[in-house]
């Protein structure tokens, strides 16, 4: 293949369009990719200078968690509650993988059933609550759990209507990756170095805690946690975003998965660590509020906590922008390899002129997948507390083995639904792009558009 030069590659970065797909020029934004990297060889820089300093102790203790958040490598005496810890760690992750797979399998084998059931899962949850509060005698309690059952009543009764549309995509999305199977071996993969990362940091931030050090060195360290979360979610979401793009303009369907991966670890790197670090900003700053919403509590200034729940309610709103925004620009940068910035132009373009937005607003897969997600967290503590029980364990290390198992469920089922999320937002901006091509890729899907397009569009001009 012929050189590129650098001036090359920005000519054709800056003429750019959607005819060209899945072919990527060069590596998109390479400050960042370069950036993110050396703040990675950074915190392990700072690791290995710790532990060379001493600033990890070890003791002959059985400290467990408290200890290792003291700074102190705990060395247990006993195994036993090593060993329970660790069956039981192995088995929630085994519940939760698990229960991710008969989710997707319901996913594909009834799809709407699984849509009504989240629909009425928050009102039956607050309708236990309120039963509890009743017996407990507990009346404010009673009536706001009552409140609550009302309110998610009445959107279920007005949302109901679009069960067609959301059932319609997740089959279509179930059918897709069941010809590309590889994607749930990526998803793995992401929440093995989720995992990774989150004991680094930890390791990282142990020092800096017991050292004294001021705000701004944890706002740099907030920064550091929430931007390698971010970039390890994301370049899943651009991989599977890629290959649900190329099953729908049916190209580059052999080895999409390795394909869409790869360009995205690589290629798109720098777009990724881009947005991601916009998420992990605006994070970080609502950790900081966080923080000082603690400390003014503790110092009782209740015109601090006041001012920092707004800061707090602000800084949730932008997150949430940014976060819808970045979805689009990542799709887009899946489907047509675009840099942060076009990417970015085009999403402007697309929720101005298209109904891609309406569509996306209109159907309920934000509800599907926070049922899936607490289920998944519910079942796993139940089924983790279970087996801490058979281990005749102590009643704290039965509910700290039950938050265990809640926590990775959460986890594991927030990855594997972030898979359907970026399958829907990238089908809704293939649509954008060329819509006649819906009808061969998945005739039900498109017959579902269709149906809701004009609810969806009505829908939309009534809250602009």
């Amino acid at each position: 293949s012929s050189w590129i030069d650098r001036s090359d590659v920005h000519c054709l970065r800056a003429s750019r369009n959607t005819a060209m797909k899945f072919t990527p020029i060069g590596y998109n934004d390479p400050i960042f990719a370069g950036a993110f990297l050396g703040h990675i060889a950074l915190v392990l820089v700072w690791i290995g200078y710790s532990a060379a300093t001493g600033k990890y102790q070890v003791v002959e203790s059985a400290g467990g968690v408290v200890a290792l958040f003291r700074g102190e490598a705990s060395v247990l005496v006993a195994p036993s509650p090593a060993v329970s810890f660790t069956a039981l760690l192995f088995g929630s992750i085994i519940f939760a993988l698990v229960w991710s797979g008969i989710w997707l399998l319901l996913l594909n084998i009834c799809p709407a059933e699984i849509v009504r059931i989240s629909l009425v899962f928050a009102p039956c949850m607050f309708a236990l609550m309120t039963l509890l509060c009743i017996i407990q005698g507990n009346l404010i309690g009673a009536v706001m759990s009552a409140l609550g059952v009302a309110i998610f009543a009445v959107y279920a009764y007005f949302v109901w209507h679009r069960v067609a549309l959301t059932a319609a995509l997740f089959n279509s999305l179930s059918k897709t990756y069941q010809k590309a199977g590889g994607v749930f071996l990526v998803a793995f993969g992401a929440v093995l170095l989720q995992a990774v990362w989150m004991v680094v940091w930890a390791l990282a931030v142990i020092p800096v805690k017991n050292g004294g050090h001021g705000l701004g060195v944890f706002f740099v360290f907030f920064i550091s946690f929430f931007w390698g979360y971010q970039v390890i979610a994301n370049v899943l979401y651009v991989a599977v975003g890629g290959v649900a793009a190329r099953h729908y303009f049916n190209e580059q369907v052999d080895g999409a998965v390795m394909t869409s991966t790869k360009q995205a670890a690589t290629n798109y790197l720098g777009s990724i660590c881009y947005g991601s670090l916009i998420i992990a900003v605006i994070q970080a700053l609502r950790a900081m509020c966080q923080m000082a919403k603690d400390q003014a509590r503790e110092n009782e200034n209740a015109v601090a906590v006041v001012a920092l729940m707004v800061a707090d309610c602000f800084l949730g709103c932008l997150e949430s922008l940014a976060q819808f925004f970045n979805t689009y620009v990542f799709a887009y940068v899946a489907v047509f390899g675009m840099n942060f910035s076009d990417a970015s132009g085009k999403v402007w373009e697309l929720l101005q002129n298209s109904d891609a937005d309406c569509l996306l607003n209109y159907s309920l897969t934000g509800t599907v997948t926070f049922f899936a997600c607490f289920a998944a967290g519910l079942v796993d503590a139940i089924l983790t507390s279970f087996c801490a029980w058979r281990l005749h364990l102590e009643h704290t290390e039965i509910f700290g083995a039950g938050l265990l198992g809640f926590i990775i469920g959460l986890a594991v089922m927030s990855v594997v639904s972030y898979i359907m999320e970026a399958g829907v937002t990238t089908l809704f901006v293939c649509f954008a792009e060329s819509k006649e091509l819906l009808s061969s890729f998945d005739p039900e899907l498109s017959q579902a558009l269709n149906d809701n397009l004009d609810a969806a569009r009505e829908k939309q001009n009534i809250v602009k």
